[in-house]
């Protein structure tokens, strides 16, 4: 059983390439039969699958940046959704899957902010923009709030 405490328990595991030449023929093997191994997990909730989906779609995206350790990361994570061995039993009803979730939901945050995605400034535009002035059915004396707020150039 794998005891999971955090992404370092799941680098240290079994389940974890530690050359390119396993990652990559993993990462194949993963893809080769994933939709059929997904099926076997009909049980599974459908943030499991969606979490095993995108870590799937993180794998095959050439253009994605990514790292040797984000992706055996992702690799490690779908193989333990579909391994055998679990710290909670996926026939279990309602908790069973719980265990899975947990490891796909810390990948995914884990991949997430990959420091080689560049992140948009705010255009100067929104950035100078002024806020709206907020609106409650206290101080609209119309009480239409869907109406544009007055200007207060205009009063």
């Amino acid at each position: 059983m794998l005891k999971f405490t955090g992404l370092d328990d799941l680098r240290h595991s079994h389940l974890y390439p530690r050359t390119a030449d396993e990652l990559e023929a993993t990462k194949r093997g993963l893809d080769a039969n994933f939709s059929t191994r997904l099926q076997l997990h009909d049980r599974a909730p459908r943030a499991v699958i969606d979490a095993a989906v995108t870590l799937m779609e993180f794998l095959r995206d050439p253009a994605r940046p990514g790292t040797h350790d984000t992706e055996a990361l992702a690799v490690a994570a779908l193989r333990y959704l579909f391994g055998e061995e679990d710290a909670i039993p996926d026939q279990l009803e309602f908790t069973g899957y719980l265990d899975d979730s947990i490891i796909l939901d810390a990948v995914i945050a884990a991949i997430a902010p990959s420091p080689r995605t560049p992140v948009e400034p705010p255009r100067p535009a929104e950035a100078s923009r002024p806020a709206e002035p907020s609106r409650s059915p206290a101080s609209d004396p119309s009480g239409d709030l869907l109406a544009p707020a007055p200007r207060a150039d205009s009063a």
